[in-house]
């Protein structure tokens, strides 16, 4: 489970620096003279944070493909003891 965390760690850090990086450029867009910067660093940062939200996503169905790979081999398992046993 604490795999499952530190994959929504991940997806909850790149909404933030994604939300930030939108919600500063919001604010410079309504300044009467727009700070040079910000246009500079506000597409490195929505990269940033959409990559983050992306290894975070990838990392939880990676997570859940294995569980369900463990759950089909613990079910073959039991198939193969139930045919022993007959």
């Amino acid at each position: 489970m604490s795999d499952i965390g530190v994959c929504l760690s991940f997806i909850h850090a790149g909404f933030g620096v994604t939300l930030l990086s939108l919600t500063l450029a919001a604010m410079n867009a309504h300044l009467p003279q727009p700070m040079p910067y910000t246009v500079e660093t506000d597409m490195p940062f929505n990269f940033i944070g959409m990559g983050t939200v992306l290894i975070g996503i990838g990392r939880q169905l990676y997570i859940l493909h294995l569980k369900i790979l463990l759950m089909d081999e613990m079910k073959d398992d039991e198939i193969m003891e139930a045919q022993d046993e007959s």
